[in-house]
């Protein structure tokens, strides 16, 4: 594990980012990138102008959102489309 003491860097952003650890093999995807939902740990974290606002555990609506996924199958060009949106929407 990585850690980044003292950083003290000044970025003006105002957003949401999610960040997420404990991958799901099971649920590996050759896209590029995994879907947040892959991960069983899942926080989302809310700046602004670079300050931190609030943190959120969403793990809980990840797992919810990784069973709707297996009771019910993505059309191809659905899933393709979603996976390549910035928004957090899965």
């Amino acid at each position: 594990m990585y850690n980044y003491n003292k950083l003290d860097l000044v970025m003006k952003f105002t957003g949401s980012v999610h960040i997420a650890k404990d991958f799901i093999r099971e649920l590996y995807v050759h896209m590029g990138h995994q879907k947040t939902s892959s991960y069983k740990t899942v926080f989302e974290l809310h700046f602004k102008k670079g300050k931190l606002k609030k943190e959120e555990d969403i793990s809980k609506e990840m797992a919810e959102l990784r069973e709707l996924y297996s009771e019910e199958p993505t059309k191809p060009d659905k899933w393709i489309k979603d996976s390549f949106s910035l928004d957090f929407e899965e």
